[in-house]
């Protein structure tokens, strides 16, 4: 999973350009990404990956729970 801040025209084959950030995800990880967050998925494993993306219609709120 990568976030970034370059526009996805500067990016060749879902590769990571400078100030990008990868993460390796997992079954059972979750994600926040901010609105407008350039953002992007790529599968390296030999088996066929999914993923929910829930997408709020409203205001952004965030409230942890312990």
């Amino acid at each position: 999973m990568g976030i970034g801040d370059a526009p996805e025209a500067h990016r060749a084959d879902g590769e990571a350009v400078d100030n990008d950030e990868e993460y390796a995800v997992e079954a059972g990880d979750s994600l926040l990404i901010p609105a407008g967050t350039v953002h992007w998925y790529r599968n390296e494993g030999d088996r066929r990956g999914a993923f929910i993306c829930a997408v709020p219609n409203g205001d952004d709120e965030i409230d942890l729970l312990e």
